[in-house]
């Protein structure tokens, strides 16, 4: 999940001619329309990772409360028809990063690699979130008032990309976008398998409080109020959809 690739932009939006500027790596342009294709591609078991996928769709809707319409299609050449479409593949687990790998786009194919039972819920969940145009909180602008960098505790390209976070303007007016959640599950943990020595965590937080979040490992997270909260005001729910 940490080194998901992907520059993420600030959300702006201007109501009654009051500009205002959200604190949160969403990228505007990612976003989808109620309804999504999507296809399933397998490099092992087809039947296997099918149910996979879908029961990971099922999940992130029910976490998420989420109003977003999933539709499965198989044809390739209908699936391509489509403006935009999703496409989930099978990740190799041997590969550096084995959780998922996100590269989403607002024209043609978003694809999502995911390692079947490889890193828990949440991760399959957090893929699904950059799909949507949702960024890694660890690349906020503010990330350093929140957490201290392990730096010789990281390999050289977890390192690069911490180097690269993207400037966000920090006065939003909604709450959802303001916190910096340490928890979250677009937030790294402070053990990481990347890590020089996986045992030593490669973050601290700078408030003492934050210890339990960070020191969550991929397998024992969950999505936090924060997380629905943040996707909720940008796709809304089923209640209020």
């Amino acid at each position: 999940m940490l080194l998901s690739i992907g520059t993420f932009f600030l959300l702006y939006v201007s109501q009654a001619q009051e500009e205002t500027y959200y604190a949160t790596n969403f990228e505007l342009g990612l976003k989808w329309d109620n309804d999504i294709v999507y296809n399933i591609f397998a490099t092992t078991d087809i039947e296997k990772f099918s149910n996979f996928v879908r029961n990971s769709i099922r999940e992130f809707t029910s976490k998420f409360n989420s109003p977003l319409n999933w539709i499965e299609e198989p044809n390739l050449d209908k699936l391509r028809q489509n403006k935009r479409y999703f496409i989930f593949i099978e990740h190799d687990v041997d590969v550096e990063d084995h959780c998922y790998l996100a590269t989403p786009s607002a024209i043609g194919p978003s694809i999502l690699y995911i390692g079947i039972n490889e890193c828990g819920v949440a991760e399959n969940m957090a893929g699904i979130l950059e799909m949507l145009g949702f960024g890694l909180t660890i690349l906020r602008a503010d990330r350093d008032d929140h957490v201290k960098i392990i730096w010789e505790n990281l390999g050289p390209i977890t390192a690069a990309m911490l180097n690269e976070t993207t400037t966000y303007f920090m006065n939003s007016t909604n709450e959802a976008f303001s916190k910096y959640d340490v928890a979250s599950i677009l937030h790294p943990s402070a053990y990481y398998d990347d890590a020089i020595d996986p045992e030593k965590p490669i973050f601290e937080p700078r408030d003492p409080i934050n210890s339990a979040g960070l020191n969550l490992r991929n397998e024992e997270r969950q999505p936090t109020q924060n997380d629905i909260r943040q996707f909720n005001a940008i796709y809304g729910s089923k209640e209020s959809g």
